[in-house]
């Protein structure tokens, strides 16, 4: 039997099939032939904690199964509100010594980082169902 596999599909097809794939626009343009043997490996039970999925070279292979448990949108939400609340808190502080006092060199750049930190968190997408890589925060005064 003569079997093909698309990695950006993640499937195997029939080649000998390929005018009937390409009649109903299924077939992809990225097709490998693969030998009977790989075919069978991979249609069988896959290790523990694997999956069917592309490797480097296009062929089929054995990957990670992705981390399944993620943040919900909700909590993703609540962790920005709450860096968005200390990174504010920390800014309003080092306003108003500014405003009293004036800022010595080091509460200078620490208002800087704590105002760059705002913005990265800010522009972060928290609606999304994933960890998110949140920014560093910077050293509380």
């Amino acid at each position: 039997m003569n079997i093909g596999y698309s990695a950006k599909t993640n499937t195997f097809f029939l080649i000998d099939e390929e005018a009937a794939y390409r009649k109903s626009g299924t077939w992809p343009d990225d097709i490998i032939p693969v030998p009977d043997d790989v075919w069978q490996r991979f249609i069988s039970e896959p290790p523990e904690g694997k999956e069917l999925g592309p490797g480097k070279d296009g062929l089929p292979a054995w990957v990670d199964i992705p981390d399944q448990e993620g943040p919900t949108i909700e909590e993703n939400e609540s962790i920005k509100n709450a860096l968005l609340e200390r990174a504010d808190t920390e800014i309003r502080m080092l306003t108003v010594v500014q405003e009293i006092y004036g800022l010595n060199e080091e509460e200078k750049q620490k208002l800087i980082a704590w105002k760059k930190y705002l913005a990265e968190v800010y522009r972060l997408d928290a609606r999304v169902n994933k960890k998110l890589d949140w920014p560093n925060m910077p050293e509380a005064g």
